[in-house]
């Protein structure tokens, strides 16, 4: 039988604990630190996407798993990001836009590309996709 030796770290926590100095442990050091995700980020994101449900034409819930092809979405990421770069900070209100700011349909779009990608799907459109585009071999 093989034992790991226990880091000293640990034996200094679990001394504690039996000596009735209690101090908190969390075995989180290799998890994503979501901590770091600024203030407001994931709210503005969620408001999105409820937006979304409160509209003149609402959408179902989780609609955007359907829609396809999948790089639909990058091309609504680049007008939103076009209208801010313009100078136009949020939507137009209902029934016309959100009335959201751009950032935030930039955040949801690219949350979506990133979970479609996360799942292995083609996001980008057949002519920026390297692997789709046709090479001439007489061309360099």
């Amino acid at each position: 039988m093989t034992f790991q030796k226990i880091p000293e770290e640990t034996l200094e926590k679990v001394g504690k604990i039996l000596r009735g100095q209690r101090e908190g442990m969390k075995w989180d050091d290799k998890k994503a630190l979501l901590q770091l995700i600024p203030p407001g980020t994931m709210t503005a994101l969620a408001e999105t996407m409820t937006e979304c449900l409160k509209r003149p034409k609402p959408y179902e819930m989780n609609s955007w798993k359907h829609v396809t092809p999948r790089h639909r979405y990058l091309g609504a990421l680049m007008r939103h990001l076009d209208a801010r770069l313009a100078g136009e900070e949020f939507e137009p209100a209902p029934p016309e836009g959100s009335g959201l700011r751009h950032t935030s349909h930039i955040l949801f779009c690219a949350a979506v590309l990133n979970y479609f990608e996360r799942q292995g799907e083609d996001i980008l459109p057949p002519e920026h996709d390297p692997k789709k585009l046709e090479t001439n071999p007489g061309q360099e």
